[in-house]
């Protein structure tokens, strides 16, 4: 399991540079899952939607909130 950086399709971001090929160590192969644990930030839909379709294109099952209960805040909580 790896979790990174780059839900939100930041260009320097970790998951960014997998798909774009650009990481040293890490790349997609087909049958990996990647999972989108956060909303979209409104304005970032365009860019998010090309990152998904990147990795599936390079054959990973892409999960996200639209499909099932995976949304994640990504703020911490603090008990009161």
């Amino acid at each position: 399991m790896i979790i990174c950086t780059g839900a939100q399709a930041e260009e320097q971001a970790v998951l960014m540079r997998i798909v774009n090929k650009e990481h040293r160590t890490l790349e997609i192969q087909p049958g990996d899952a990647v999972v989108f644990s956060s909303s979209s930030i409104p304005g970032n839909e365009r860019a998010i939607g090309h990152l998904k379709d990147y990795l599936a294109r390079q054959g990973a099952e892409v999960y996200h909130n639209q499909m099932m209960d995976v949304h994640s805040s990504g703020h911490g909580k603090q008990k009161i």
